[in-house]
């Protein structure tokens, strides 16, 4: 606090200015962050038994015989906001909306902790949950009230329905209520695989172009209505409607970064436009990230903020290189536009993926060659469209979903057929230390004008990065590691030659495994792809839960 009011009253010096700025934001990040540790569960209770009353505030998720969901207490202030349960073998399947008696047993939000593996407590910090647990099976649980949905959540359900009922494919229903009303509870884990090796995870995500497309479409309906009736201002008009429309779709989804970042550049460009001034492309952005990270400084953490802004500096700075395009009219130009642009973002964003995922995705500029244009001409147009048309005509939005349907069919039937192919993804090695310069060598393709010589050696600089392998131990010496498996034990031995595991972990009813979720991702940032020996100290199942899937 006291670095928040001095970085404010050293704004008035000119010379302190950017030194005050820098130390605004992190004195502003801090604190949100303290405010959210302040609020988690209070420790007295943890791992306590706790009967209380709560209401499921989000679309559950069904992960083999367990239940995970969120919910809020009703008037108990012993559990916090935004409580992530899991239910095993739950005798009904709960809903959105419904209102419980639970038996609770939670904890602070925790998670493992190992080179080169998802961390479970940084994404549950900055998706601001304040508690974890598990719901203890037993006759106090009960059923209270069913539907007390607001109707916001009503609407998203109803969609979800008639997206389910207008296709016997459940994997393209849950595409469709994922980019329709942002609900990604029905993508199975094979599927976020298959969308990650192929590098279109982001066709999942309501990001800038699922904001666009619907400020596109209400744009175009709006300047076609409006015409004959506002023959002089139909056009900036139709821009305002176009935004809000836009802005209407981004609170139904859920608002994410992406889409809030989109939302505010849109805003900015109707704006200008209504006042008649010229837009500074660089500045909206800037100004988007700005007021981004004034209303929630936690977005900055998560790989949604970083990659869509990024993929928006990068598209700016393509759009202002000439040599890149002759003619945008010419629609012969356009599948080679589109080649180039999928080119450049994966050499830009290769850094960030390789520093946030760890993953190369090497089939995603084929695959998006094809899946962008589909979901930008087909499926997100007539998802929307049977969103829209669901309130006043369901034999028409069932129609329109079945056929956006047909092409999330089609499109997850390239993607599993691509990712199948060797190659197709990779996995990176973490690169340490001064090696991780490296990470920047692909950018070179980005910054340098098309005519440079020394532009090629970007393409150097991602087979440095794709072919980096940490290096084995000396003859004679071994690396061990103890990795973190919380209940049970998993330790890796690697000589010069050989790699031992001893122990595989715990596995859950929920279906996974430690070693599904630690063990083989810390092997493949090592590089590893081969287990020499594999010693099982007992039968536990703390300790050869994951033999299976080693």
């Amino acid at each position: 606090m006291v670095l928040l009011v001095a970085s404010i009253c050293a704004m008035f010096r000119p010379r302190a200015r950017s030194l005050a700025l820098f130390v605004f934001g992190y004195a502003l990040f801090v604190l949100a962050g303290q405010q959210i540790i302040a609020t988690r569960l209070d420790p007295g209770y943890a791992g306590d038994s706790m009967l209380t009353t709560v209401r499921i505030v989000d679309f559950p998720k069904i992960t083999g015989d367990s239940v995970v969901m969120e919910i809020e207490a009703i008037d108990d202030r012993r559990v916090p906001v935004r409580t992530r349960v899991s239910w095993f073998e739950a005798p009904v399947q709960p809903v959105i909306g419904d209102t419980w008696q639970l038996e609770l047993r939670l904890r602070p939000p925790r998670g493992t902790l190992n080179p080169g593996v998802f961390d479970f407590e940084s994404w549950m910090f900055r998706e601001k949950y304040r508690a974890s647990g598990y719901i203890v099976n037993g006759k106090r649980n009960r059923l209270l009230a069913r539907g007390t949905l607001t109707p916001l959540d009503r609407f998203r359900s109803k969609f979800i329905a008639t997206a389910e009922a207008a296709t016997e494919s459940q994997s393209a229903a849950a595409v469709l209520a994922a980019i329709g009303v942002g609900a990604r509870h029905g993508i199975t884990r094979e599927q976020w695989d298959r969308f990650a090796a192929s590098g279109t995870s982001h066709l999942m995500a309501i990001s800038g172009l699922h904001v666009g497309l619907a400020a596109l479409a209400a744009f175009v309906v709006s300047f076609i209505v409006l015409t004959p009736v506002l023959r002089t201002n139909a056009y900036v008009t139709a821009v305002v409607i176009g935004a809000v429309c836009a802005l209407a779709y981004s609170i139904v989804s859920g608002f994410g970064v992406p889409a809030r970042r989109a939302i505010i550049m849109l805003s900015v460009v109707a704006f200008t436009m209504w006042r008649r001034r010229q837009l500074c492309p660089g500045s909206t952005v800037a100004l988007a990230a700005v007021v981004v990270f004034l209303s929630d400084p936690i977005a900055t953490m998560r790989p949604g903020f970083h990659l869509s802004f990024a993929a928006v500096v990068l598209l700016l700075w393509l759009a202002r290189r000439k040599d890149v395009v002759k003619s945008p009219w010419r629609l012969v130009d356009i599948p080679r536009q589109l080649f180039v642009m999928q080119v450049f973002l994966a050499f830009g964003l290769l850094p960030l993926t390789a520093l946030i995922f760890q993953r190369f995705a090497v089939a995603a500029t084929p695959v998006n060659l094809v899946a962008v244009p589909v979901f930008s001409i087909v499926t997100v147009p007539l998802t929307l469209a049977g969103m829209v048309s669901d309130s006043f005509s369901p034999a028409v939005a069932a129609i329109l979903l079945q056929l956006a349907a047909h092409s999330v069919v089609g499109i997850e039937w390239l993607i599993a057929q691509i990712v199948e192919l060797p190659f197709a993804s990779i996995t990176l090695a973490r690169i340490p230390g001064v090696a991780g310069l490296i990470l920047v060598i692909p950018l070179a393709w980005v910054i340098l004008p098309r005519a440079w010589p020394g532009r090629r050696i970007a393409i150097l600089g991602v087979l440095a990065i794709v072919m980096w392998k940490p290096a084995a131990p000396p003859a004679g010496c071994f690396d061990a590691w103890v990795l973190d498996v919380g209940q049970g034990l998993a330790v890796t031995v690697q000589t010069k030659r050989r790699v031992l595991l001893y122990d595989t972990g715990m596995a859950w009813r929920s279906g996974g495994s430690v070693a599904e979720q630690v063990i083989v991702p810390f092997l493949r940032s090592r590089r590893i792809d081969r287990i020499d020996w594999l010693v099982i100290s007992h039968a536990d199942l703390d300790h050869s839960g994951g033999v299976s899937k080693i």
